[in-house]
Order: C-alpha cells, then sequence, then structure tokens
C-alpha cells in the first residue's frame, strides 16, 4: 500500500468511528472533476472535504484551486497526511458538537 493509501485507510476508519457521511469521488477525466478531495463528507450539516497526501505528497494546483472555491462557499476542505490525523479527529468532534 502507498503511504497515500494508508493515510486513506485511517480517514475511512476515523470517518466510520464517527458515522460521518461520506464517498470517495471518481477520478476520471471524463467524469470526475479535478482537484476535488479525496473524501466529501457531510459532518452535522456541514460540508467537509479531504485530501490525503503521503508524506511528501504537495497539493496540486487544481487542488488549490479546488480549495479556494470551497472555502468561498463557507465550506471546508483539509490537506491531511499522517501526522495531521489528530488534527481531523479534533476537526470532526467540534463539528459533530456544534448546533445544526
Amino acid at each position: 500500500m502507498t503511504p497515500e493509501g494508508k493515510v486513506k485507510t485511517k480517514v475511512k476508519q476515523m470517518l466510520e468511528k464517527y458515522k460521518i457521511y461520506y464517498f470517495m469521488p471518481v477520478k476520471h477525466q471524463l467524469y470526475g472533476k479535478a482537484g476535488i478531495g479525496d473524501f466529501i463528507c457531510c459532518v452535522n450539516s456541514r460540508f467537509l472535504a479531504i485530501e490525503t497526501k503521503g508524506p511528501d505528497g504537495e497539493q496540486t494546483e487544481l487542488q488549490e484551486e479546488d480549495m479556494k472555491d470551497v472555502r468561498e462557499s463557507k465550506g471546508l476542505k483539509l490537506i491531511i497526511k499522517m501526522e495531521d490525523l489528530n488534527y481531523l479527529e479534533t476537526t470532526i468532534i467540534r463539528l459533530l458538537s456544534l448546533e445544526s
């Protein structure tokens, strides 16, 4: 499994632990949207996109553009590496504690 694949597995486990709705969009040039996150989630009525990266992974220009679009729409998009999993969990817990 790739380093990024390991992060994806951990993120999936966390989303399932907290019973978060998510899907993983198809990454295909003809049918998908380039730059979109690896996970699209709804956490307590709030939009969360998660882009996973291996230790040396960097955002692409299209991913940066998508992050800007999500944030302008008042959504949240996070870039998560293995060392960021605690931050992701804290963010999920905070979103779950907000009033719907």
